[in-house]
């Protein structure tokens, strides 16, 4: 990790004020999550959408308590009726997305061991291809899960936010956001992580 800030470094100086060693930044780690695994975590980032971290948490972990396999993660999906949601602290478009999602999974419509040779834009055209499942949600899917290290969401705004706020751009220019993010290839995913951490803790 110190090899790839010295060359991210050299490239943007502006990264030095929020690159530093950080032992819970999940590209420490080296383990990837499992193609069984791969359910569970888009099923978690369909719970996540257009919610703030902590009640994506709080909401997750009350929907997966007790259960420890795909199996009965997909039974207590197909078991809740739709007009139920709310009981579930989710939207009723989401607990669709959730059931559409499990019966692609049951039908083999979707193949997550097949992932692991497959490009980046592969896996997001694949994806989205599944209702309820956008850009956003590939591309964060292919950061917090596949640990892929080269991925850069233009359509999360707290990565806008903390580019705008390092680089002090006056406007939300998406265009101007991902030239600046270039920079940062073949590690965007990486610089992504310290820019969310950078605006979280306010050192941006």
């Amino acid at each position: 990790m110190k090899q790839i800030f010295k060359k991210l470094t050299e490239r943007d100086k502006k990264l030095s004020k929020i690159l530093e060693s950080d032992i819970n930044c999940i590209f420490h780690k080296k383990e990837k999550f499992t193609a069984n695994q791969h359910f569970l975590s888009l099923c978690r980032e369909i719970i996540g959408q257009q919610l703030s971290v902590k009640a994506a948490k709080s909401i997750w972990e009350r929907f997966i308590k007790g259960i420890k396999s795909n199996k009965k993660l997909i039974e207590k999906i197909q078991s809740i009726k739709i007009e139920d949601h709310k009981l579930h602290g989710l939207s009723r478009n989401k607990l669709m997305f959730l059931k559409e999602l499990s019966e692609k999974f049951i039908n083999k419509e979707i193949s997550f061991k097949k992932f692991d040779q497959m490009e980046n834009e592969e896996i997001i055209n694949h994806l989205i291809t599944i209702k309820g499942i956008g850009r956003w949600t590939a591309e964060m899917f292919l950061i917090f899960s596949m640990k892929r290290l080269d991925v850069f969401s233009v359509d999360d705004l707290g990565l806008r936010k903390a580019v705008m706020k390092l680089y002090k751009l006056k406007n939300d220019d998406r265009e101007k956001i991902l030239k600046i993010s270039l920079k940062w290839k073949p590690y965007r995913s990486i610089v992504s992580w310290y820019l969310w951490r950078a605006l979280d803790r306010k050192i941006i």
